[in-house]
């Protein structure tokens, strides 16, 4: 099934409220991706003598690291998905029905794109 844009809706307070937390969540998801590998490096390097520094390298897990990083898109779609639920048990009428469909979609494989 192709992904279409679910328009269409006046949202109401608690459905607003979602989304803000949505888009919240994307930007730290974000935020993330970029601080793990930054703060790795600068945990091998800052403040570290050449033997301190080719130790830390050494015992620095980077395939871990990489699992990790690699894991924070899935993790943002599974709280992305909790958010939604919980608006669709929170509002009624149209709004609902949007969010069931939002959840469909998202579980179908499209993503959220914030403006």
């Amino acid at each position: 099934m192709p992904c279409q844009p679910l328009m269409g809706v006046r949202f109401g307070p608690k459905s607003r409220a979602a989304i803000v937390e949505i888009r919240t969540k994307q930007q730290l998801s974000r935020t993330l991706q970029v601080l793990v590998p930054v703060g790795t490096v600068a945990t091998i390097f800052l403040g570290s003598s050449a033997l301190e520094a080719s130790f830390n390298v050494y015992s620095t897990d980077f395939e871990m690291m990489a699992r990790a990083v690699n894991a924070v898109p899935a993790i943002e779609r599974a709280v992305v998905l909790r958010v939604a639920r919980f608006a669709a048990f929170d509002t009624v009428g149209v709004e609902s029905l949007f969010w069931r469909q939002f959840v469909q979609a998202v579980n179908e494989g499209c993503v959220v794109v914030a403006d």
